[in-house]
């Protein structure tokens, strides 16, 4: 659970959580000029701002991980989740950063 204004300590992913995840994954894909075979999110911190921003380590295959910054804005502002940034070249005991 986020803490507004805080950012939540690293957890496993949820059904949510890859939903979010499948929902930017176009959009990673374009700004990185990588088409992925996997796109399963594995952790992730939430931060409760005027929306939730998520920070997703993502596994896209071949022993290969991501860290994606979303922000997904608040229901009713006919507005989807939105890739902000991402770090490439993760592993699998890479952290996630601060939100």
């Amino acid at each position: 659970m986020s803490v507004p204004g805080g950012c939540s300590d690293e957890r496993p992913a949820t059904p949510e959580d890859q939903d979010v995840a499948n929902q930017v994954r176009g959009q990673y894909e374009t700004q990185s000029g990588t088409q992925t075979s996997e796109f399963t999110v594995m952790k992730v911190k939430t931060k409760v701002v005027a929306g939730t921003i998520y920070l997703l380590k993502v596994y896209i295959g071949n022993g290969l991980y991501v860290h994606l910054h979303v922000f997904v804005p608040l229901p009713g502002t006919n507005e989807g989740p939105k890739l902000e940034s991402y770090e490439d070249n993760k592993n699998e005991n890479d952290k996630l950063g601060d939100c």
